[in-house]
């Protein structure tokens, strides 16, 4: 009997203390789905440029610092991270914005919890970048890759690059007035500084002939 009471008491104790504590584990607590909201705000994102095989461009979406313990779903798929990344090949066009909602992961007592989101703004691409005209040119603007400003046309954006190279070929006018402004600032300083010399030479002169002459009469008059 003492037996059968000793396995009592011990299917009781390890009821009491063992599953208890792990149905607890299996709980979204509020301090887990915290945590997880922190894990989310750590994730960074950043982009490259592709190109599909006839030439047309789009972009790859990195997604940066994802934890295990998280997952991404986008167009009603899931992305789970590996090794802290996930890596998005999908065709994501300039100047559109994305919005990637963020779960808990699988094996999380949060799993499957809405955690946060976060929008991602492709940059706008520039298709005339391309255009052998902006080859050897490509540190003017408007050949950047991702100058955000729309053309009509082709013939339009050739028109604006042409400005820009005539503007390279002349002079600035501000500066060539400026150089002019200090090349006669400095002839005006340099005529000061000799007339200035030469009244001063004068001055020195006069004084010591003054100076002679006096020296002179008193002589005289002792003599």
């Amino acid at each position: 009997m003492k037996k059968i009471y000793l396995i009592y008491i011990l299917a009781i104790f390890l009821f009491i203390t063992i599953i208890p504590n792990t149905y607890a584990s299996n709980i979204c607590t509020n301090v887990k789905f915290e945590e997880l909201q922190r894990k989310a705000s750590k994730i960074s994102a950043n982009y490259e440029l592709r190109y599909d095989n006839d030439e047309n461009h789009y972009f790859k979406i990195i997604l940066n610092n994802v934890d295990k313990d998280l997952l991404i779903i986008y167009n009603d798929s899931f992305y789970e991270p590996k090794d802290g990344k996930i890596e998005l090949e999908n065709y994501f066009e300039s100047g559109q914005t994305y919005e990637f909602r963020i779960y808990g992961g699988e094996n999380n007592p949060c799993v499957e919890e809405y955690i946060a989101s976060k929008k991602i703004t492709m940059p706008k691409y520039n298709i005339y970048s391309e255009l052998d005209e902006c080859q050897n040119h490509k540190d003017i603007p408007i050949c950047d890759k991702y100058y955000d400003v729309s053309f009509d046309s082709e013939e339009a954006f050739k028109e604006k690059l042409n400005e820009y190279l005539k503007k390279d070929e002349q002079p600035p006018e501000d500066n060539k007035n400026t150089e002019e402004k200090e090349d006669n600032t400095t002839v005006i300083v340099m005529f000061i500084i000799i007339f200035a010399s030469i009244i001063a030479g004068s001055v020195y002169m006069l004084k010591k002939n003054d100076t002679k002459k006096k020296r002179e009469g008193n002589k005289n008059e002792k003599e």
